[in-house]
């Protein structure tokens, strides 16, 4: 630096003269700068972070560590969840009594021998489950969900929800129920007129499912369903010599509330 003009900008850092302070200032107390940490957060969010570290690598020319790709994709997670977060907080805003209020009062304007109107119904599928975590030991407990007001052919025999959204959440089934409110009225499945939630009889399912579904029905979706009959069976038919009877009345239960046969099934 004996060449250096005078008053020109020199840092220090840990007592040594450092010519880039001023260029590092620039990024904010970052420690990448934009355009890696664009590369990083998709990465980091398709990939293991070691896997997505080699791909960066590739992609710009110059190695980058495993940690700022991970910083990355937490910081970009974290924006995109506070967005959807308030998106749907804008949408919930209202008391929960006002919004059944104004819901009940809206469908007795209804003409009872309408057409059905364009979301006659709303099916909302909520479920929660478990993913490993670097962060959290025994993993981190999830919430998801999918809405959707109509099907679609799909191929031969084969239909699709459509149109619909999906909705996940680390936040507990509170943020759940606000996320699928907000995916409901997008939808325009809010004021549907039959609002279906299958599910796995967990009760913060059908708590949740009141803000959307205020009017909503419950059902205990086939698996579940197919599982406690299951579990009745032996006891309620115990002992060797009845294992035949056994092996029918799993064949036929199920069967019967798919059916709409509920009392046969009872």
């Amino acid at each position: 630096m004996a060449g250096a003009a005078p008053g020109a900008a020199r840092g220090r850092t840990g007592g040594c003269s450092c010519a880039a302070s001023g260029g590092l200032a620039a990024l904010g107390g970052a420690d990448v700068t934009p355009a890696p940490a664009g590369l990083c957060a998709p990465a980091g969010a398709s990939w293991a972070y070691a896997t997505a570290e080699r791909v960066v690598a590739q992609w710009r020319g110059a190695p980058v560590s495993a940690g700022t790709v991970r910083l990355a994709t937490v910081r970009a997670g974290g924006a995109e969840r506070r967005a959807q977060d308030a998106a749907a907080a804008a949408v919930v805003a209202p008391a929960a009594d006002q919004v059944r209020a104004q819901d009940a009062a809206e469908r007795g304007r209804r003409p009872p021998a309408a057409a059905p109107a364009p979301r006659a119904r709303l099916l909302v599928g909520l479920d929660g489950g478990w993913v490993p975590s670097r962060e959290q030991p025994g993993g981190l407990a999830g919430n998801a969900g999918v809405l959707a007001t109509g099907a679609a052919r799909a191929g031969a025999g084969r239909r699709q929800l459509a149109p619909r959204r999906c909705v996940a959440t680390f936040g507990g089934g509170a943020a759940a129920g606000a996320l699928a409110y907000a995916a409901a009225t997008a939808l325009g499945g809010d004021r549907a007129r039959e609002q279906v939630v299958p599910g796995d009889g967990a009760g913060w399912i059908e708590a949740r499912a009141a803000g959307p579904c205020p009017d909503a029905v419950a059902i205990l979706d086939r698996p579940h369903a197919a599982r406690a009959v299951h579990k009745a069976i032996r006891p309620a038919r115990p002992g060797a010599a009845r294992r035949e009877e056994r092996r029918a009345l799993h064949h036929a239960i199920p069967e019967h509330p798919w059916r709409g046969r509920v009392d046969e099934a009872l």
